[in-house]
Parts: structure tokens; C-alpha cells; sequence
């Protein structure tokens, strides 16, 4: 073999080893398609008189549809909003998404292990709706609730949906009766006082208040400064009266 034509084969090697390279990254599997980090999704339900039969059908039907939105590894907490305090009864259930060893790749039996427990949870949700009504609104108490659920949690999201019109309604703090709303001062000395819990990372949404009438955006603004000095965040696009889609609940 001649000097050029040996030349010519070491040139050509590189080449065709490239080629196959480039070959073989074409016919390489495609990246798997991104999956919704696992999340703690907590919903309250407020079931006090002052909300109307019709709210709470509303209430109901979005909360199947929440349900039916949870995917494999989340956990999920519903419970009804207290009505006095934490030590008061109210009905929970609390329970893990069956997991799957590939979310992007389930098996049929993965599939229907999801779809029995999210069965079971629209069960739940309505053996809630069965419960007897309450006279009173405890939503601080509540939310001391979730500040214990949310340290329970090993998952990287957490979200709270409150069924609610927002009106605390407590002997101590009744939003129904008094003419004024407190400010950013009843909760910079909760703050102080280390009277506020811990909810950070935590977002808001909120279904079932109004933002109508002055009272209504100071009632709105006293919860949105109340989450984030408690570290969570409650943006006024997921504060809303009604809502039709589970799948605008995410945020």
C-alpha cells in the first residue's frame, strides 16, 4: 500500500466512527417525558352555616375532580375546617397515592391501584360532606393543622386549598360580626409573639371567598399577609369566589 492510500484509511476510520456515533445517538431511546414532582396537597372544607347548599355542592364536585388529579406518590389530607379550637371533632382522612416503580411507564396494575384509591377518596370526601354543619369558623386552628401536617412531609411541594368564604368566626375573633378587619399589626404581634405556624414553602389557593366590597379585599389582604408572614404565599389570581377545574387549583 502506497503512502497516500494508507493516509487515506486513517482519515477515513475517524470518519466512519464518528458516523456510527452519530447513528447510534439517533436510534438512542428519547429522554423520558417530565413527571410532576410528588406533593402534599391538603384540603380544608369549610361546612359552617354561613355558606350556602349551593356552595357547598360546588365544593364537592371540585374536590372529586381534585382527587382525580392526584398522581402516584402524593399524599393527600382532607378535613373539615374546626370550629373551635384544635381540641374540637372534625372528620379527616389522610392517606399515601399508591407509588409507581416508573410514573412515565405505570403498569395496568398500577394504573388500577391509583384509580381504586382515588375511588376511595371521592368516598371520603363525601361521607365529609354527610357530616353535621358547624356554627363557627376556626380557620386559625386549622391552619396550625396543616403547619403540622407540612412538618410531617418529605415531599418536595406542598399546596393548601381552603373551601371557604374566609370569615373566622370564633368567639374571640368572629370576621362575621365586626365592623373592621384587623391589620398588618395583629399580625406582626402574633409574628412576635411566636403565635403564627410554620407554613414555609407552602402555597394557597383559595376557593369560595368574594372580593367584591372593600371588606372583601380587606379580608383577602389580612390572609395574604398572614401567609406570608408565616412564610407561605397566597397570590390574589388563586384567591377566587368559584372555580370549575381541579386542574386550576395547582399552583
Amino acid at each position: 500500500m502506497n503512502r497516500n492510500r494508507l493516509m487515506a484509511c486513517l482519515v477515513a476510520v475517524p470518519a466512519l466512527f464518528t458516523q456510527a456515533c452519530g447513528h447510534a445517538s439517533a436510534d438512542s431511546p428519547p429522554p423520558a417525558a417530565n413527571v410532576a414532582p410528588r406533593m402534599l396537597s391538603v384540603a380544608l372544607v369549610d361546612r359552617s352555616m354561613s355558606r350556602t347548599p349551593d356552595q357547598l355542592n360546588a365544593d364537592r364536585t371540585l374536590l372529586d375532580g381534585l382527587i382525580q388529579d392526584l398522581g402516584f406518590g402524593d399524599r393527600f389530607v382532607l378535613a373539615q375546617v374546626h370550629a373551635n379550637g384544635q381540641g374540637d371533632i372534625v372528620k379527616r382522612w389522610i392517606d399515601h397515592v399508591p407509588d409507581a416503580a416508573d410514573a412515565t411507564a405505570a403498569t395496568p396494575v398500577e394504573i388500577q391501584s391509583l384509580q381504586q384509591w382515588r375511588n376511595a377518596g371521592v368516598k371520603a370526601a363525601r361521607a365529609l360532606f354527610d357530616s353535621t354543619r358547624a356554627n363557627h369558623t376556626d380557620l386559625l386552628a386549622s391552619f396550625a393543622d396543616v403547619a403540622d401536617y407540612l412538618s410531617e412531609s418529605r415531599l418536595p411541594k406542598a399546596r393548601l386549598i381552603v373551601f371557604s368564604d374566609m370569615l373566622q368566626s370564633t368567639p374571640d375573633f368572629d370576621m362575621e360580626s365586626r365592623d373592621s378587619v384587623p391589620g398588618a399589626a395583629w399580625i406582626h404581634d402574633r409574628k412576635t409573639q411566636g403565635q403564627l405556624p410554620n407554613l414555609k414553602g407552602l402555597c394557597v389557593v383559595v376557593v369560595g371567598a368574594q372580593s367584591r366590597s372593600a371588606r372583601d379585599v380587606a379580608v383577602r389582604r389580612f390572609w395574604q399577609g398572614y401567609f406570608q408572614a408565616s412564610g407561605a404565599m397566597l397570590k390574589d389570581s388563586d384567591y377566587r369566589y368559584t372555580a370549575t377545574d381541579p386542574a386550576g387549583l395547582r399552583c
